[in-house]
Formats: C-alpha cells, sequence, structure tokens
C-alpha cells in the first residue's frame, strides 16, 4: 500500500496459520524482509480460529485507523478468518467438480454465528413446534366437527391454520435437523423446495388475509346482504385462490432462479432465501430482480387493500351505539396475524437488503424466525381466545371431558 501525497509505502504481508505456529510465521517474514527498512514491513496474523496478532493493531495504527473504528476492523479481520476456516472444514469431504449445477451444496453460515447458543435453539424449537401443530390441529379440528362453526368466517379461519401448519413445517424441522447433525449445508435442489415452500407460504398467509378482510368488511357493512354476497361457491373459490396465485407466483420464481449460475457457496442465513441465492449468481439477474419488484409491489397492494377496508369498518362501528364494539372485537384476531405478517416480513426484507450487522446475530436470527414459527402459534392462540363463538365450543368440550373423566 502506498500514499503518493505522504511519500508513505507499507509492505504488508497477511498468513492466517494455526495459532500455535503465527510466532513461526512472524520469524519467517522477518528474515524475509531482514533487509527493508523495519518501519515499513508489516508481517500480520491472523489465526485460523479468529485470533488477531499484536502486529495488525499497529498496522491499524499507522494507517490513521484507531479506537472503535480500530475495534471493528480487528473484529471484522477475526470473524472473516474464522468464516473461511468454517468453510474449509465444511468442505473437507467434497471431492471432484463443482461446478455442475446440481451438484452445488451451499454453506448455511447462519448457524456459525448461533454455534454457541444451538442447544438453546433446539430445546426452543422442541418445545414450540409442537405447540404450533397442536394449535393449528385443534382449530381445525373445532372448526371441521362443530357444525355451528359452519360460516365462511369460520372457514377462511381454519384455511388459515392450514397454511400455518404448512410454513411452519418447513423451516423448524430443518433448523433442528441441521443443528443436531451439525451439518450446515444444504444442496441446490433442495435449497430451492425450501424457497418455493417459503415464498407459497408467505403468499398464502397474506392473500388469505386478504380474503378475511373482505369477510369482515362484508359482515360488518353490509350484514344484511352477508349471507347473499359470500355464497359456499364464493368461500371456496377464495379458499382455493389463496392457495393457487401464490403457488402459480413461486413457481415462475423458482424456475427464474433455477437457471441463474451460481458462483458462490456460503448463505448468512440458517435457511435458504431466494434473494440470498440471487446475491451469489454471476448471471444476469434482472429479470428476477423485476420480477421480484413486481411481487413486492402486489403484496404491498394487498396489504394496503386491507387497511382500507379496516378503516371503512372503523368507520362504520364508531356509527354503532352499542353493537359497534362487539363487531369490531371480531377483527382483533386478525388485526394481530396481519402485524404479524407485516413485521416479520418487513424485518426480513430489511436484513436480505440492508447492511444490519450492528444487531446482534442471534436478534437477527431469532427475528427471521418470527413469520416461520412464531406467527403460526400466535395466529390460532388468538383465534381460539379472541373469537367468542370458537372459545365457547372449546370450552363446552374441555369441560365435558373433564367431567367424563371424573
Amino acid at each position: 500500500m502506498w500514499s503518493e501525497p505522504c511519500k508513505t509505502i507499507l509492505l504488508v504481508e497477511l498468513t492466517v496459520p494455526w495459532e500455535k505456529g503465527m510466532e513461526a510465521a512472524i520469524e519467517r517474514k522477518r528474515a524475509t524482509y531482514a533487509d527493508l527498512a523495519e518501519d515499513c514491513t508489516y508481517p500480520i496474523e491472523v489465526g485460523c480460529r479468529g485470533f488477531v496478532g499484536s502486529l495488525t493493531a499497529r498496522l491499524l495504527r499507522d494507517m490513521g485507523c484507531i479506537g472503535a473504528g480500530c475495534r471493528k476492523a480487528i473484529k471484522e479481520l477475526a470473524e472473516e478468518a474464522e468464516k473461511g476456516s468454517f468453510w474449509l472444514w465444511l468442505r473437507r469431504k467434497h471431492r471432484g467438480n463443482q461446478a455442475v449445477m446440481k451438484n452445488i451444496s451451499f454453506i448455511l453460515d447462519g448457524y456459525r454465528g448461533i454455534y454457541d447458543q444451538r442447544y438453546i435453539f433446539v430445546a426452543v424449537l422442541c418445545l414450540l413446534y409442537p405447540v404450533m401443530i397442536i394449535t393449528n390441529c385443534v382449530l381445525i379440528y373445532i372448526i371441521c366437527v362443530e357444525r355451528v362453526l359452519h360460516k365462511p368466517m369460520y372457514f377462511f379461519i381454519c384455511n388459515l391454520a392450514c397454511i400455518n401448519l404448512y410454513g411452519g413445517s418447513a423451516v423448524a424441522p430443518f433448523i433442528l435437523t441441521k443443528i443436531l447433525r451439525e451439518d450446515y449445508q444444504i444442496t441446490w435442489l433442495s435449497c430451492l423446495v425450501q424457497i418455493f415452500s417459503i415464498y407459497t407460504y408467505g403468499g398464502c398467509d397474506i392473500t388469505n388475509l386478504t380474503v378475511m378482510a373482505y369477510d369482515r368488511y362484508i359482515s360488518i357493512c353490509y350484514p344484511l346482504q352477508y349471507e347473499k354476497i359470500l355464497t359456499p361457491r364464493k368461500v371456496v373459490l377464495g379458499i382455493v385462490v389463496s392457495w393457487l396465485l401464490p403457488f402459480v407466483r413461486s413457481t415462475i420464481t423458482i424456475s427464474i432462479t433455477a437457471r441463474l449460475n451460481i458462483c458462490g457457496v456460503t448463505i448468512e442465513k440458517v435457511y435458504c432465501d431466494n434473494f440470498s441465492v440471487v446475491k451469489l449468481a454471476c448471471s444476469d439477474t434482472a429479470s428476477i430482480n423485476m420480477y421480484g419488484v413486481v411481487m413486492m409491489s402486489l403484496t404491498v397492494v394487498l396489504v394496503v387493500i386491507i387497511f382500507y377496508t379496516y378503516v371503512r369498518i372503523i368507520l362504520i362501528c364508531l356509527q354503532l351505539s352499542k353493537g359497534g364494539r362487539v363487531k369490531f372485537s371480531t377483527c382483533i384476531p386478525h388485526l394481530v396475524a396481519l402485524l404479524n405478517f407485516v413485521i416479520g416480513s418487513s424485518f426480513e426484507l430489511f436484513q436480505s437488503r440492508f447492511n444490519m450487522r450492528h444487531v446482534p446475530y442471534t436478534v437477527r436470527v431469532v427475528i427471521s424466525l418470527f413469520v416461520l414459527i412464531l406467527s403460526p402459534i400466535i395466529n390460532p392462540v388468538m383465534y381460539g381466545v379472541k373469537t367468542q363463538k370458537i372459545k365457547e365450543v372449546i370450552t363446552k368440550k374441555v369441560t365435558f371431558k373433564v367431567r367424563s373423566s371424573t
């Protein structure tokens, strides 16, 4: 490195040895550059496990990097060295040419960031995943069995529970398996399948929430025409559309992504997502970026439609003297489900597009899993607690079971 204004030149040689060999590496380089001025040579070492040698700090100070900037640079050096060593260790069993796309394996580098907390994640997921399965299955069972709940609103709630089961199962078992087996790689085909599952879940979720918002709008704003407008045929159509459109959209996304030439193998997450894969591409990504913008715009339009319907609902409820609060209470679980989706998706969008290094890694992983694991638990609990008829049916069945057992 040199600076013409300062008339300064620095000779820097960086090696990343095993920590025990750092002193020997320094001596070898000092012998090599013995004939040069000592104050302009920097034989620096960063250990393969992330230990940064003292001469590195001297180099940074001489370059004008001091205080917090110096500490940040040393930390990033340590992380990059550790990441490289981690990558080499994961690839130790691989042989042959990996250029063939179907043989590519990605390294999920997110597991390195949570390695010290891996058993905490296992314990929490082992608790949350069965809870997610049980709560959603109970909700589906109650709605299917009880004829009093065979109405459009409850059919859409049942559909939401099915979507929660689908989305919650897309990631949780995968993460548990990876942590327990300490295998932090994923094949190209498995990555595409996971992207498809996550994208269809998100699409089904927001589409069904839009249909549910329409249901609440008709129920509150046009109560006398509710059954006439929302016929069984339209209910079935709404459920089919909430699954079909996301599957078509995700199929197009996967077909475009599958044609990319991939030049990297490290995904800085605990699961595959489309944007992380696109960032590793060395071919033209203009088409998939444009398609992504269009799909994101459609999602924003759906969210705007939902909020618009709720503005209308609130205005109607304010005009009603007594029944307004009761009617609006049926919308609270739906609003919670919508906020879960918007908050979780927004953070995931910001994390993918912007630098979030200032946020602790564990926090980033937890929030990125919010929509995929916590939201499918919160939704059925809210509908079970806040929806009066579902709450009454569940209470009735539990009371009957208790009395029967005694």
